[in-house]
């Protein structure tokens, strides 16, 4: 050393001779660099995972989102010489579980979700406290958001992407592309929320190559009513659809829809095509909960022709089952709407080819066979007019509170 020292130039002896203040200089120096706008007693922090998620990608302001800013802490903790230490190799510090878990675990575990309409929040509350968290209309005190936004680069708050749940887009485009499929085009963060756990299944392919993650909230309507066990088809025969904005938003189908309606009624089969819009063919109907019930007591079917685009896993269709009501879709819709576990043929409603095949079935169909139909989706809807089970609660549970201890919530 003392010869490497003697032989260096003169403006770099100085420093060889003393390497440890060199070598922390150096440190700090790319601290900063790295982690500017983060305050000081983090910058090295911030440095420090940096450094250890090189390989990730990620961007320079995203390290941000790893350092627990004063209003994501119970109190703003300085740093001290200990701290330094552990830094530099010289003293053990036991793993702390993130920035974001500097903090110990709440008692409860708080969940905020962006534009959950009362009727489903209600809902989504139960399966929530089944679970052993609560759902929260306050933002501020959610430990975890559930987000619309595709982006999670800049969050302060353990971020979930409920988008995918909400219009079902991704999944859609997931089942399309098959391995193909980038989820980082649809969102870059980390956790997805589904309504159906064989989504879950098929986001798990693209765990391995994105780091993609995803969870469930089950969908069930428990203080839905039933229709009776005897159908009387003078009270009982309407045809029944829910989609708000038809003509607006999917004219293709609405096209479909009307020509079921139009054949249909030449027979003397009353068909309404409601939505919750004014601009509806058949006026506004509410689109959740009890108030829709008036509308299934009158119904022989629930029709649901939605193919390009829209909500998936339509609200409209769960209920109806709940209800009692089978639901009569076309091949397509039920393929792209991911109806799986909800329409099963000749047991919750039919599937059938297309149009012309729907206006002959409703048309053609014995009584008996009917209420053999009828009978057999009041028994399958059970299960969405009850809480989630022990077993999807457990593992709703584990999602949310894995969501909550991880520090990254970005691809």
């Amino acid at each position: 050393a003392k010869d490497a020292v003697e032989a260096a130039p003169a403006g770099v002896a100085p420093l060889l001779a003393y390497p440890m203040p060199f070598a922390i200089a150096i440190v700090f120096a790319l601290a900063d660099i790295a982690c500017k706008g983060v305050s000081a007693m983090h910058k090295l922090d911030c440095w420090a995972t940096g450094f250890r998620n090189r390989r990730t990608g990620l961007k320079a302001s995203t390290l941000k989102n790893r350092v627990p800013q004063p209003h994501m802490q119970g109190s703003a903790r300085r740093w001290d010489l200990n701290d330094f230490r552990s830094m530099i190799g010289l003293r053990r510090q036991k793993p702390t579980g993130g920035p974001f878990h500097h903090k110990p675990d709440p008692p409860v575990l708080k969940v905020w979700a962006r534009n959950v309409h009362p009727v489903r929040f209600k809902s989504m509350g139960k399966a929530f406290a089944k679970a052993g968290m609560a759902l929260t209309e306050n933002r501020s005190e959610a430990h975890v958001h559930i987000s619309l936004s595709t982006a999670c680069d800049e969050v302060t708050v353990p971020t979930i992407y409920g988008g995918a749940m909400s219009n079902g887009v991704p999944f859609r485009k997931a089942k399309k592309a098959g391995a193909k499929f980038d989820p980082t085009k649809s969102s870059n963060c980390k956790y997805w929320v589904a309504k159906k756990e064989s989504e879950v299944e098929m986001l798990s392919a693209y765990t391995e190559k994105f780091g993609l993650k995803a969870g469930f909230i089950p969908q069930f309507h428990d203080e839905m009513q039933v229709v009776g066990e005897v159908w009387h088809p003078q009270n009982e025969s309407e045809i029944n659809s829910y989609i708000n904005k038809y003509a607006q938003r999917f004219p293709t189908e609405f096209a479909k829809a009307f020509k079921v309606k139009r054949a249909l009624q030449k027979g003397g089969i009353t068909v309404h095509l409601h939505g919750a819009n004014a601009a509806d063919v058949d006026g506004p109907v509410a689109m959740f909960g009890q108030e829709k019930f008036a509308h299934f007591a009158r119904s022989k079917f629930t029709l649901h022709i939605k193919v390009h685009g829209g909500t998936y896993y339509c609200q409209a269709v769960s209920e109806s089952i709940a209800a009692g009501v089978p639901v009569v879709v076309d091949r397509q819709t039920n393929e792209i709407g991911m109806f799986d576990g909800l329409i099963e043929h000749n047991v919750s409603g039919v599937v059938l080819d297309n149009v012309d095949d729907i206006v002959r079935y409703i048309e053609t169909v014995p009584d008996a066979e009917y209420r053999r139909l009828r009978a057999s989706t009041r028994r399958f809807g059970s299960r969405f007019r009850a809480l989630p089970s022990d077993e999807q609660a457990a593992k709703m549970k584990q999602f949310f509170w894995t969501v909550y201890r991880d520090s990254v919530f970005t691809m």
